[in-house]
């Protein structure tokens, strides 16, 4: 877990309530495709965990990605953050592509226009990654050895995102129970 903590650059929200600013998480499991109603990304063999007995969704998961909306200031910004918590799905292109769909989901259903990635300084994929998704480095803090990545959504920058994410789905989560966040 120490390993996790570290290449994630896990931050605790500053905010009263730390689940008040959490909005939606996504969980990772191998070639995702679709974007459930709650957030949460669903891949092929998704179901394998819904339709086993003993079988739960934590144990199909690689990692998860995370949209924070923490600044009351300025709804208009979400710091994302993704883990790959499963070292043999690290490097396949799931962080991306579920970064991607998250980003997406802010823009089109949050009214999101900037974004933020704080990154451990020696967590060289997750910088490279995020740099390839045009963020550009902002801040660099040596208190929490992390670096911060920005992304202003311009026009082209937001069309070039949902062309990225133009197979995306959006579908009920289960029986459409899930309520908001």
């Amino acid at each position: 877990m120490d390993e996790i903590r570290g290449t994630a650059a896990f931050n605790s929200l500053r905010a009263a309530d730390p689940g008040a600013g959490v909005c939606h998480a996504a969980q990772l499991a191998g070639g995702c495709r679709q974007l459930r109603a709650d957030g949460v990304l669903q891949f092929p063999g998704f179901e394998k965990w819904q339709a086993q007995p003993g079988i739960t969704e934590e144990s199909c998961m690689a990692g998860d990605v995370n949209l924070f909306l923490t600044d009351v200031e300025d709804p208009t910004l979400g710091e994302i953050e993704v883990m790959i918590a499963e070292p043999s799905c690290r490097g396949k292109g799931f962080g991306t592509e579920a970064v991607l769909m998250m980003m997406s989901y802010g823009v089109t259903n949050l009214g999101l226009t900037k974004f933020e990635a704080k990154i451990g300084q020696g967590n060289d994929p997750s910088i490279r990654m995020f740099q390839k998704l045009h963020f550009e480095q902002v801040a660099m803090s040596s208190v929490f050895q992390e670096v911060t990545l920005r992304l202003t959504m311009s026009e082209p920058e937001r069309q070039w995102l949902l062309e990225q994410t133009s197979h995306v789905q959006e579908k009920p989560y289960r029986d459409g129970s899930a309520g908001p966040c």
